[in-house]
């Protein structure tokens, strides 16, 4: 569970910061003494909306302060006392407003006079609502976003541009604190770069990495990526769900666990411990190799990595739940990731690549750990083939993505679906070598004789048939013939 690091908020430097702009902006507002529930509510959407179209951090409502003068004047109001019909008002407004806000609520002495700051975050996920209705700034003035459709067309477009990685995990964290967060020295390993000299100039390079935020009150806003990357314990951050479980069963089947290790470290900080891990407990077999004995996965370790790279970058981040889960049965790895494919899962070897995370995977791609776009998967299945193991298994269930990687078994005890899935992702990699499959290279693949070429030729039947490969050329000769993946 993790506990709250962020700085209180530092009322009298923002309250200066401020009342220093020649006049209010659309993201802040000054108030004296005058509280009202609804037309609050209506600020908070207001500004919110506000704020991500301003591209602020936060959005303000200050209690305390002249609007015309900016003198100020203190204030009586106390919003935490607040009630609605016997409900406290915070939770209220919790309610009324679609989608949630964080709102940080805090009084202090101000020049002499009670001074009341509300701090909002922006609307990240879509406009906020409040009790149904959308709310703009126009200038100094609040405004329903309905009246200005040129704000409203910018506003969705503004919060559909906004990502998970950018959206903030803890806000106003010192300095000290976000290097005691962040193990920052991977980002620099992995970059081949020397690390900075002293903390100031380690924080400088994360804020034009994008990785954290300068708010104004001297300390910084740690975004998701800067977390899921670089996190030393993700359990001390909002995302400890987003941790990889590793699991391996004694069999085939879930019934007796035989061990579980959970790695709560950044995903870039902790990915070779975390490898490491799963190559521990994946079953293998010892074999001599020049002249030394060594042990050997069930399955390669290329395909390992890929696939729990691609895992870890393709996930869906906006789901509520567990992260990654990798399952070791004795037969079998199991990679599951929350969220379906964004394309069908036998079109992964050739669809274009997309990425629900694309700050993530350019970030994992420059430190090294994932390959260049669209690669993963290819190397996936390249690594299986060469070692004649069953076809890999793409699937979407129940809102997750499973990739399924088999150990060792004859061909003799695959099914007809599994020949066939192993015949369309043969000719898919061969057709991206712009050198299409043959029935020689089929057998190569499956580790069949010269001999066995009948036995061949009645899995790239079986594989037309289920409309998987087509023939290169409708008028080609049987010795020389050449298949395609269907969608060639």
């Amino acid at each position: 569970m993790w506990k709250r690091i962020a700085l209180p908020l530092n009322v009298p430097k923002l309250v200066e910061t401020l009342i220093a702009w020649p006049q209010e902006a659309e993201w802040f507002e000054f108030k004296q003494n005058r509280f009202d529930p609804e037309e609050f509510g209506e600020y908070v959407s207001a500004l919110a909306n506000s704020a991500i179209l301003a591209e602020k951090r936060c959005a303000y409502i200050v209690y305390g302060v002249e609007d015309g003068s900016h003198d100020i004047v203190g204030t009586t109001v106390d919003i935490l006392r607040e009630r609605v019909g016997g409900e406290a008002y915070v939770n209220w407004l919790a309610r009324m407003l679609d989608p949630r806000l964080t709102l940080t609520i805090e009084a202090a002495e101000v020049q002499g006079h009670r001074v009341v700051v509300v701090e909002i975050d922006p609307a990240y996920q879509k406009p906020v609502r409040f009790k149904g209705g959308e709310w703009i700034r126009n200038g100094p003035h609040k405004r329903k976003l309905a009246d200005f459709p040129e704000k409203e067309r910018a506003l969705w477009l503004a919060t559909g541009r906004h990502t998970f990685e950018r959206t903030m995990a803890l806000r106003s964290v010192r300095g000290a604190d976000v290097l005691a967060l962040l193990d920052t020295a991977p980002l620099f390993e992995l970059l081949r770069e020397p690390q900075p000299v002293g903390d100031a100039a380690v924080l400088d390079r994360l804020v034009r990495e994008d990785l954290i935020v300068s708010d104004l009150q001297g300390g910084f806003d740690i975004t998701n990526l800067a977390a899921l990357a670089f996190a030393r314990d993700l359990n001390a951050t909002p995302l400890a769900r987003r941790a990889v479980r590793i699991v391996r069963y004694r069999s085939t089947d879930k019934l007796d666990t035989l061990e579980e290790h959970v790695s709560t470290r950044g995903y870039a900080a902790g990915f070779p411990a975390l490898l490491r891990t799963l190559l521990a407990v994946v079953p293998s077999h010892e074999q001599i190799i020049g002249g030394v004995r060594r042990s050997i996965p069930m399955i390669p370790e290329l395909a390992l990595r890929e696939a729990l790279a691609n895992a870890l970058i393709h996930q869906d981040l906006t789901t509520i739940g567990a992260g990654p889960l990798i399952e070791v049965y004795a037969d079998r790895v199991e990679v599951t990731n929350p969220g379906e494919p964004l394309v069908e899962p036998d079109r992964l070897l050739d669809a274009p690549p997309r990425s629900r995370n694309e700050s993530l995977a350019s970030l994992m791609r420059r430190l090294g750990i994932c390959e260049e776009r669209g690669s993963g998967i290819d190397k996936i299945v390249a690594s299986i083939e060469q070692l004649t193991l069953p076809p890999v298994l793409f699937r979407a269930a129940a809102g997750s993505t499973v990739v399924t990687l088999f150990a060792e078994r004859p061909l003799i005890r695959m099914g007809t679906e599994e020949r066939v899935r192993a015949c369309y992702q043969h000719a898919c990699l061969r057709y991206a070598a712009a050198d299409p499959m043959s029935n020689a290279s089929l057998r190569d693949r499956l580790g069949l004789a010269q001999s066995q070429y009948p036995q061949a030729s009645l899995i790239i039947r079986s594989a037309i048939e289920a409309g998987r490969i087509k023939p290169l050329a409708e008028d080609q000769g049987r010795r020389n013939a050449r298949y395609i993946p269907f969608w060639a």
